[in-house]
């Protein structure tokens, strides 16, 4: 059986009160990755590495409230378990409902090839090899203080993910979405509780201003439900002068009636209708704007 002991922890903003549960194989190992982590500005999409930016790493509390050797069990089940426990998902800094972290990454055969070949190309480069060798020597940090901005500009080019900005391939995304399904059969309550995460985020006063101003600038509005109190109405005026009124549907009725609805709403907008072409005799004004925030 296995020695290694896998650990769930616990980080508490001494502040707010806010927490934060992970996993760990190798406790503290995870907690330098996260201070590591919050120096990068690749993270700021992290609420976590946010917090840590913003309230510094002594304001916080780092404690081990769950030990065992067995990995599958703490990460599938007591990781999910003092999430749902401390409410850290829906009150704190995780982002998920936890259980889908790494047990240990196993490269697929075609993967071992691929590095086993970067790797054997490089050791035979006799230019790498010397480059290896003097950083080695002289220390990674003197090393790349003594190159110029121009080569360390290059450097990071180079040595930049190949991957990145890459539009993703179909085996990509039909992995990606093989991967969401299975997190949300695996969590069936997952859904439910996003949905409430969003309905109190977009029902702050900051979020309904911001949800107004963008109704009043974008007043097609295509994405707003007809049920939605915010918004718009419109009035569509036949050429036979038939009227039909649509509440947030703009470029939906449009297309249903095979309008251009950007002819449509440069009409509106300027008071000019085409003389020539499919919405000939079609008119549109804004009813009203519902403000109920």
């Amino acid at each position: 059986m296995s020695t290694d002991i896998y650990s769930i922890y616990k980080v508490t903003n001494k502040i707010n009160g806010k927490c934060y549960v992970g996993f760990d194989s190798k406790w503290p190992n995870r907690q330098k990755d996260h201070l590591r982590c919050a120096k990068h500005t690749r993270s700021y999409s992290y609420k976590f590495s946010r917090a840590l930016r913003k309230y510094n790493k002594e304001n916080f509390d780092w404690e081990v409230i769950y030990q065992s050797q067995d990995k599958e069990h703490t990460l599938k089940v007591m990781e999910p378990y003092f999430i749902n426990e401390y409410d850290s998902f829906m009150a704190g800094y995780n982002m998920t409902l936890g259980g889908e972290g790494w047990t240990g990454r196993h490269h697929t055969e075609e993967n071992k090839i691929m590095i086993r070949k970067r790797e054997t190309d490089r050791a035979a480069d006799p230019e790498y090899k010397k480059l290896h060798i003097e950083k080695t020597k002289m220390g990674v940090k003197k090393w790349f203080e003594r190159m110029t901005e121009e080569e360390l500009i290059v450097f990071k080019l180079q040595s930049a993910a190949p991957h990145k900005g890459l539009p993703k391939s179909i085996k990509q995304k039909e992995r990606m979405s093989l991967s969401r399904l299975k997190y949300f059969q695996n969590h069936p309550n997952a859904i439910q509780q996003l949905s409430e995460i969003q309905k109190t985020i977009h029902n702050t006063p900051e979020m309904l201003e911001y949800h107004r101003k963008t109704l009043l600038n974008n007043p097609m509005n295509d994405g707003i439900p007809e049920h939605n109190p915010r918004a718009l109405e419109w009035r569509f005026t036949s050429p036979l002068g038939e009227t039909f009124d649509v509440r947030g549907r703009f470029k939906h009725f449009c297309k249903n009636n095979n309008l251009p609805a950007g002819t449509m709403y440069k009409g509106f907008r300027t008071g000019k209708w085409p003389i020539a072409g499919r919405c000939v005799g079609w008119r549109v004004k804004q009813v009203m704007v519902s403000e109920n925030t």
